[in-house]
């Protein structure tokens, strides 16, 4: 008994974590394309003045 509660208990927690990572790498993976886009954009602006 003890070792399934103590299974279940890791099988939730390693899909917690998968989820979470997940995350993780979608925010990092947008953040980094809006920092590029940004960046894009203000050399594109500075190059026309």
């Amino acid at each position: 008994v003890r070792d399934r509660n103590h299974r279940a208990i890791n099988e939730s927690t390693n899909f917690r974590v998968v989820l979470w990572s997940i995350f993780e790498a979608t925010v990092l993976v947008s953040m980094t394309m809006g920092q590029i886009f940004y960046l894009k954009r203000f050399f594109e602006v500075r190059r026309v003045v």
